[in-house]
């Protein structure tokens, strides 16, 4: 199951939807781009994603996570799955 979503989530809505992407058994690729995702969320979303052994795709183009993603990213890429 895929998911895009196109609108202007903020930081707000991507620390909540982090937060479902903890329970998630079903999504295996997620869009986020064009979001307005900004660093406060990055934290939020690093954690959901490196708990969550459902998905496999992530797109978070064009948000604003910080210079090279952000040392969250980082973290989250060096870690296995």
């Amino acid at each position: 199951m895929s998911l895009t979503f196109a609108g202007s989530l903020g930081d707000g809505g991507g620390r909540a939807l982090a937060e479902a992407l903890r329970l998630n058994t079903a999504l295996m690729s997620l869009n986020l781009g064009f979001n307005h995702l900004f660093v406060g969320a990055g934290p939020a979303l690093a954690e959901s994603v490196h708990l969550n052994t459902t998905l496999t795709s992530l797109n978070l183009h064009r948000n604003c996570l910080g210079d090279g993603g952000g040392p969250w990213q980082r973290h989250c890429a060096s870690t296995p799955s």
